[in-house]
């Protein structure tokens, strides 16, 4: 009997914020990961490290609708 294991990656607040950004290689990357069935994930730490720096970009309220997106999974 042999042991099912499935790709999975946890994102860093680098790649995370990177992939916010409609189009960019980061989030093109993770759809495709996704699209094939790997899971891509964060940590808490890392959203609380994002929602900090969410007050330094010149349109917020955009950044954080983009990451909402981002993390449910839709492309917009």
């Amino acid at each position: 009997m042999g042991i099912a294991v499935s790709a999975r990656y946890l994102l860093d607040t680098n790649h995370l914020s990177r992939a916010v950004t409609p189009g960019s290689l980061v989030r093109q990357r993770i759809a495709e990961l996704r699209m094939r069935g790997v899971k891509v994930g964060t940590c808490v730490p890392v959203l609380c490290e994002i929602e900090a720096g969410i007050q330094q970009v010149s349109r917020p309220d955009l950044y954080r609708l983009n990451l909402e997106r981002l993390l449910r999974h839709e492309e917009h």
